[in-house]
Parts: C-alpha cells; sequence; structure tokens
C-alpha cells in the first residue's frame, strides 16, 4: 500500500510549491532532479557527511550500531521507539511519525528529560567570529523593498532551518513533556582536516539504483583525526519560523495544509513565477512522462508547444519579464530594452543584446547577429591563440590533510594552442594520485608557456580566472620550504589572470592576462539557435549551426591526425549528418570494459555511463581517489576525462575559428 505521508522532502517541496506535492513521487511525471549530475554529485557529499557526523555523537556508530536501518516506515519507527527506552541513547536516522507526518530525524541523543535532535547538510559554514550570534546570520533584516522593516529567514538557509523546525514539530508533539534542542550540523570552511584520506573513509554506493555509504565496521573516531564540522543551536530560530505566518497560514495549520494535499493527491495550484523556470517536473520533449511544468502553464491561460518562446530564454531579463505577468517572449514590449547605451566600448550593451535576442525572436528570425566590431576585435588580438580549461573539485569531505571543506581542487587542464593557422592539443594534466593536486597543476600550467609567453590566452567565462585566484590565496599561506617554487608560481598566476574580490588590490592585470572569449561572444554575437544560452555547451552547436565551413571541416575524421594532433584522439570525426553537437559523440566511459563488468559497474558503484559535463567529472574525480579502484577501470576514467576536457578547449578553439571565419 502506497503510504502518502509527508516526509522531510515533501514538506520542502511543498515549501517551495503546493503544486509540486502532486507530481511528487508520481511516476507519471518527468523529474528532472533525478537526472542532474551536479545535484548527483552534491547529494553523493550530502551523504558521506551524514556518516562523518555520526561520530559527533558516537566514537564507535557503527560497533554501537546506532543506526536504524531498515527503510519500512511501520518497522523504523518500532526501532526507534525501543532505542528510545533507554535513558541515554544515541541514535542515527531514527524514524517518527505523528498522524500523517513521517520524519526520519539524522542525529538524535537523548539524556534524561531532553532530547537534542542534529540535521546535518554539506552546506557550507563559513563565518568567523559569530558563535553566539547565529540568529542574525541566519535572519535577514530588510532595509528596502516590499518587505522594508520586517525580519525574514534568509533565502540561503530557508529550506534548511524550516526543515529542522518540521522535524522539532513532529518530536515535540510525540514527547510533549521532553525539551527538544535543535542544531544543524554543517561543512565548516573554517577547520582543516588533520589527516590524509578522510574522503575515503566513506565511499559511495549505488546499489540497486539507491544510494550508500560504504564504511568499515570498526571505523573509530581516533582514526579520522579533526572533524571538519561546525554543530550550530538553531532554537531560536526555530521558534522564530513558528511564530512566523505562511502566506495566511500558522507555521501547524500550514503542515496540516500540505499534509492534506500529499495524503489526499489534491492538486491546489498556485499562481505561475519566476520561480516555475527552476521546476524540476517539467518535460520539454513532449515524448514520454507527463510535465507538470505544462499542466501548471496551461492551468493559467498558456497552452505551451515546441515552439513557445518563454521568457526564461531572455538573458538576464527573465525575472524583469514575469514581474511584468510577461510569461512568452510575444508579449514583451522590446522597445523597452532600447536606450542610450546600445554599445559599450566591446560590442552591444547587455540592454541591446536583449532587443536583439527578443525582437529575433518575435519575429521567427534564426539568423546570428554579428556586432560591427567583430572583426576589429578579434584581429586586434595577439597571435598566437592559448586555450584553457580547467576540471576542479570541491568537495564537503577533503580528499587531503590540512584542507577545508569545499577548498577548491584544481586536478585538471587542457591546453590547445591555435598558431600560423595550426591547430594543436598543445598540453594536459590529469591528477590521478591521492596528493593534494593544485601545486603540481599550476607548475605543469607554468611549464606550458615557458619561458616566453606571446600571443592570447583564452579562457571561457570567470572559472580559470576564480580557481588560479584560490590557488593564489593557498600559496601565500604556504612557506618556501613547503614549496620551493612558491613565489615563481605566484608571479605566473599574476601575469595570467586579475585579481578577484578577494584579492583586491593584489596586483594590476599584465598584458597576458586571460581574455574572457564568454566575454566576447555576449558583446559580439547572438545566434538563436542558443535558446538564450551563454553556455559553451549550448554556444558551440549554435557556433557550428551557422557556419557552414565549420560543418565541412569537422565531419570529416581530421581530429587526431597530422592535421589537427591531439593527444586523446584518432582520426576523429566531431560532427555527422544528424548531430551538431560534439559533446555528443564522446564515447562512454565503460568502452574498453566488457559489458558483464559494466552491469556491475553501473549496478554497483557508478552512476554515469559518459563523461560530459562538469558534474560527472567531479564524481569521475572523486572514484579516482579511491585507492583500491579496479585499474581497468581506473584507466577507463583517466581516458574519458581526458577527452571531455580536451573538447572543452576543443569547443573554444571551434568558436573562434568561427569569428576568425567571420572577419576575414
Amino acid at each position: 500500500m502506497d503510504k502518502r505521508y509527508l516526509t522531510k522532502s515533501r514538506f520542502k517541496e511543498g515549501l517551495e510549491c503546493p503544486t509540486k506535492l502532486y507530481y511528487s513521487k508520481n511516476s507519471d511525471y518527468q523529474n528532472n532532479q533525478l537526472e542532474d549530475s551536479f545535484l548527483e554529485s552534491l547529494a553523493e557529499g550530502g551523504y558521506q557527511v551524514g556518516e562523518l557526523a555520526k561520530f559527533l555523537i558516537s566514537d564507535n556508530p557503527y560497533i554501537d550500531d546506532i543506526t536504524v536501518e531498515s527503510l519500512d516506515y511501520v518497522e523504523s519507527v518500532k526501532l526507534t521507539n525501543h532505542k528510545l527506552e533507554n535513558e541515554e541513547v544515541s541514535i542515527a536516522e531514527p524514524a517518527f511519525l505523528f498522524n500523517n507526518l513521517f520524519v526520519r530525524v539524522d542525529l538524535l541523543q537523548k539524556k534524561g528529560n531532553e532530547i537534542d535532535i542534529y540535521e546535518v547538510k554539506s552546506k557550507s559554514w563559513g563565518y568567523e567570529s559569530v558563535d553566539d550570534q547565529e540568529f542574525k546570520v541566519f535572519i535577514k533584516e530588510y532595509k528596502r523593498g516590499e518587505n522594508e522593516g520586517k525580519r525574514k529567514i534568509d533565502p540561503n538557509w530557508k529550506f534548511y532551518l524550516y526543515d529542522i523546525a518540521f522535524q522539532r514539530y513532529v518530536v515535540r508533539n510525540l514527547f510533549p513533556s521532553m525539551k527538544i534542542n535543535t542544531h544543524l550540523v554543517l561543512a565548516d570552511k573554517l577547520s582543516k582536516t588533520s589527516i590524509d584520506g578522510l574522503n575515503q573513509y566513506f565511499k559511495i554506493s549505488n546499489k540497486n539504483g539507491r544510494k550508500s555509504v560504504e564504511v568499515s565496521g570498526d571505523l573509530n573516531i581516533t582514526e579520522l583525526g579533526k572533524l571538519p564540522l561546525k554543530v550550530i543551536n538553531v532554537d531560536q530560530v526555530c521558534d522564530f519560523i513558528e511564530k512566523e505566518k505562511i502566506g495566511k497560514n500558522s507555521f501547524e495549520n500550514h503542515i496540516e495544509y500540505l499534509s492534506k494535499l500529499y495524503k489526499q493527491k489534491i492538486r491546489d495550484w498556485k499562481k505561475i513565477d519566476h520561480d516555475c523556470f527552476k521546476c524540476q517536473y517539467r518535460n520539454d520533449s513532449f515524448f514520454g512522462l507527463k510535465s507538470g511544468f505544462h499542466e501548471c502553464f496551461k492551468n493559467s491561460g498558456y497552452n505551451l508547444d515546441e515552439e513557445s518562446n518563454l521568457v526564461e530564454r531572455i538573458w538576464r531579463a527573465t525575472k524583469k519579464e514575469t514581474d511584468k505577468g510577461n510569461f512568452l517572449i510575444d508579449q514583451v514590449n522590446e522597445e523597452e530594452y532600447i536606450d542610450n547605451e546600445v554599445e559599450d566600448e566591446n560590442g552591444m550593451s547587455t540592454s541591446f543584446r536583449q532587443y536583439i535576442q527578443i525582437k529575433k525572436d518575435k519575429e521567427r528570425d534564426n539568423t546570428p547577429y554579428y556586432h560591427e566590431y567583430l572583426s576589429d576585435v578579434i584581429q586586434g588580438l595577439e597571435k598566437p591563440y592559448h586555450f584553457i580549461d580547467f576540471e576542479t573539485s570541491g568537495v564537503a569531505i577533503p580528499f587531503h590533510k590540512n584542507r577545508s571543506p569545499y577548498e577548491s581542487v584544481a586536478f585538471q587542464y587542457s591546453y590547445h594552442l591555435y598558431d600560423d593557422d595550426k591547430i594543436e592539443h598543445k598540453g594536459e594534466y590529469l591528477n590521478t594520485n591521492p596528493e593534494f593536486p593544485n601545486y603540481s597543476f599550476i607548475r605543469s600550467l607554468k611549464n606550458e608557456f615557458s619561458p616566453n609567453l606571446k600571443g592570447t590566452i583564452f579562457r571561457y567565462h570567470n572559472h580559470e580566472n576564480t580557481i588560479l585566484n584560490k590557488i593564489y590565496t593557498q600559496l601565500i599561506n604556504e612557506s618556501s620550504i613547503e614549496v620551493p617554487d612558491r613565489n615563481e608560481l605566484i608571479d605566473f598566476i599574476k601575469e595570467i589572470s586579475q585579481p578577484t574580490r578577494g584579492n583586491r588590490g593584489e596586483w594590476k592585470p599584465t598584458k597576458n592576462n586571460m581574455v574572457d572569449l564568454y566575454k566576447l561572444i555576449v558583446s559580439l554575437y547572438y545566434s538563436p539557435y542558443s535558446k538564450g544560452s551563454n553556455s559553451i555547451k549550448y554556444i558551440l552547436p549554435s557556433v557550428i549551426n551557422d557556419s557552414s565551413f565549420l560543418k565541412t571541416k569537422y565531419s570529416k575524421p581530421i581530429y587526431g591526425t597530422n592535421q589537427i594532433p591531439s593527444k586523446n584522439f584518432s582520426n576523429h570525426s566531431w560532427l555527422n549528418d544528424k548531430e551538431l553537437d560534439p559533446y555528443k559523440s564522446l564515447p562512454p566511459v565503460f568502452s574498453n570494459i566488457n559489458d558483464d563488468y559494466v552491469g556491475y559497474l553501473n549496478g554497483e558503484n557508478l552512476s554515469f555511463s559518459t563523461i560530459n559535463d562538469g558534474g560527472a567529472a567531479m564524481t569521475a574525480y572523486a572514484y579516482l581517489q579511491f585507492g583500491d579502484l579496479d585499474q581497468n577501470l581506473k584507466e577507463s576514467i583517466r581516458k574519458s576525462l581526458l577527452k571531455y576536457c580536451e573538447l572543452d578547449t576543443m569547443a573554444m578553439v571551434m568558436i573562434f575559428e568561427h569569428f576568425l571565419e567571420k572577419t576575414k
């Protein structure tokens, strides 16, 4: 029988949008959260932090058998109540059922007449000197706008705090005579690990579609060193939440309202707004599972079809239009985007680019737009042309000693050189060892350009510049004894990057400062084919669509030949008659492993089959850190990572080739 209990996750969905409760756990509807590799990698970090946090309430959580393992509602509640018969007890994942509300608390400690409950999150904590002022961190006092003078939960913390308040509500109703204390457990960015390989104690497993963490049964807290976790009491915040209204409802009444919707499968239509574009219950293909997103729009009078142009496509103007009640581009007045700043010193202003996009969409004009400055800007860039891309990780539980949660780890780069009409995959780096890679990473990159750096280095958007700044900060905090070439590496970073806000004023950009290809695109080029996105994953197919030159050239198996040397491909065609997206030409991770073993791996351990985005790359790198990984699998992952990153820089080359072609 389908138990329609309002759980923590359903409560969160109901807070976001009551209509979602109709689609939630409904197999008729598409759920894109199940397919998002970035969300998946974040979730895996959450599972690991949850296991690590068990050592906050027990020195030997597995020997002490503190976890309620059963997934059955009734049995898990029964097991929890049995453990709670003790005067003092520590429990992980205890289950509680009150009316139609079911919660599994992450951690619980009972001592006499008090119960402490802990909600463990992989979200980071990085506030210094606020131990007695957490309330001010979580509650935002508005100085202006519609909430001026009011105090509200900070949106960045809202769902975490409502989650623990919901749990307290359930537990308090079950144990009205006991004092219930509430806590958040977060990954502490101000704390550093004291051992190497902490992450490897908590290995992600994917058994029968259910994620879990594999931990040695005799693991003791003494083996883990300092736990990089922050425990924060949030009783005051929970009190604040219980006094706040949610819409017109009190906190308690809103819980009852959401519980009724979910239990009775009622669809309470919410008025569509800007947040609807983030809905996970969306299927744009019009095939297969139903799309809750489209049904909600239809209920509001918008019968969307495959040709509908939603305002979510308008770069940096979506909320501006939805606040006016405009959800289709055909409703937008493009003339409002024409102002006195049609151009800046580099090309299109933001508003003029928005005007071009809206006008083309409304007129169903699929031709690209090139700004008249394109030729001057592109021809003004010094040869040769260098293209670099970084792959990085920032995990909740660090891989290395003396590192903090979510500290940046640069584990891979790719480098293409375009010189005198010759394209070559010139260099690459991928760390597969358990060591902290950042300094060998930057040392290797420096050697690619030594001794005399000439020409123009391209990056795509801010990521590479941000990572270089983070490595700069790490190096500043190192001694020359630990990193003998520290000063040379710092000087190299200063030569090719510009300071971010955290390093403002530390140095002035040089002539070799990386050029952001993304900025050139948004100021000089717009293609309707990109559907408003400026991600390289959308811009590359758009450029190829707009260029007969690229289509002809890269439909041939010339990549990985003497014509275009490659370190990882041989006689490769990036395109074919049916596919304009080179990322879809990447081979599966398991292409060199027998089918039986692939089936085992997909069922038991790995959650990806092809590395073609950053989320899968982060997950793959995490697997490479496990010392006992099968060598055949390790080599297959390594090769796939190298090919994925190589394509990222080759994508930049193709885009730039198109611009050069247009300026001839």
